[in-house]
């Protein structure tokens, strides 16, 4: 990860494809300090650049960039500077050593937001949206397969570890053959989460 003061910000923009009053990053670079080191970096326009517009990032604060997957995260406002009676955002001392730093991050993803990135990594999710895949909204069956496998090896691997979700369901004598073929099917999955089941009748 890269983290750092601000110490300037250049983004370059061009006319949006679509929409000729809009303007979209073109290019975009990115200078960061720390006490003992500064480095100018070039940023992806449309993963990172749009990022600092919308976190309004300025000249000053201080901020890391994930590098696996290129969130930008805002930590504060750097000492030194300008000072004010009111800081919006809070003071926070500039980090130490190089720019460029190893730092273990712990996220926590569900698996329905792992089958939307796989799918849209697959290009299959405006399909989905906009009815492009034969009528089917559900996730396909090759993602969720990519999806488990994933976080199968994530665990092999002790990079991840698996919370079980829970999932309630009430009035079950209402559900059909199918769908208790389905929740049979998915209890079976090492993935599956807790079902709790309710009913009024006996």
């Amino acid at each position: 990860m890269y983290e750092g003061v601000v110490k300037s910000i250049d983004i370059q923009y061009g006319k949006h494809p679509y929409n000729p009053y809009a303007q979209i990053p073109r290019s975009a670079a990115i200078t960061l300090a720390t006490k003992d080191e500064e480095k100018r970096l070039r940023v992806p326009p449309a993963e990172i650049a749009e990022q600092l517009i919308e976190l309004g990032v300025e000249e000053g604060d201080v901020i890391w960039i994930d590098e696996e997957t290129g969130r930008v995260f805002v930590q504060g406002k750097g000492e030194g500077g300008e000072t004010y009676d009111i800081y919006v955002k809070k003071k926070i001392e500039v980090p130490k050593g190089p720019v460029y730093k190893e730092k273990e991050i712990t996220r926590f993803f569900t698996l329905n937001d792992l089958d939307i990135y796989q799918a849209r990594q697959q290009g299959l999710l405006s399909a989905m949206i906009f009815g492009f895949a034969a009528e089917e909204r559900e996730i396909p069956n090759e993602v969720r397969k990519a999806v488990d496998e994933f976080v199968m090896k994530l665990i092999n691997d002790g990079k991840g570890e698996l919370v079980p979700g829970v999932l309630f369901i009430d009035d079950v004598h209402m559900l059909d053959i199918e769908t208790w073929a389905y929740l049979s099917r998915a209890m079976e999955s090492e993935l599956s989460p807790i079902l709790i089941l309710a009913t009024n009748r006996v």
